[in-house]
């Protein structure tokens, strides 16, 4: 019963297409650089990846990744322990009613 509770709650077959439609309406905004949707997208499907893979992953040239991915290390859409570490999907407070919206 409580799989059942959680798995309404948290939709997981729907999450990665909520995380994406809250990166573009981000993007459109000006609040995040494109190319986060890749990124977020990739820690989303793979569980982590190395930072220098963040170029390979957006498109972007190396300079332009870097600030992607550091704009969204910055807002805790993506987290690491260490600067070496690689990358993993945060959940920061101000995304969980966008992602996870019948939890709230």
């Amino acid at each position: 019963d409580q799989v059942e509770i959680m798995c309404s709650s948290l939709e997981p077959g729907t999450l990665l297409k909520r995380i994406e439609l809250y990166a573009e309406n981000q993007i459109k905004s000006g609040e995040l650089p494109k190319g986060s949707t890749s990124l977020l997208r990739y820690a989303m499907l793979n569980g982590k990846f190395e930072r220098g893979m963040a170029s390979e992953i957006s498109g972007y040239k190396d300079r332009q990744a870097r600030t992607v991915l550091s704009t969204l290390l910055k807002r805790g859409l993506l987290v690491s322990s260490h600067k070496q570490d690689p990358v993993t999907l945060g959940f920061p407070s101000e995304v969980l009613d966008h992602w996870f919206p019948k939890l709230y």
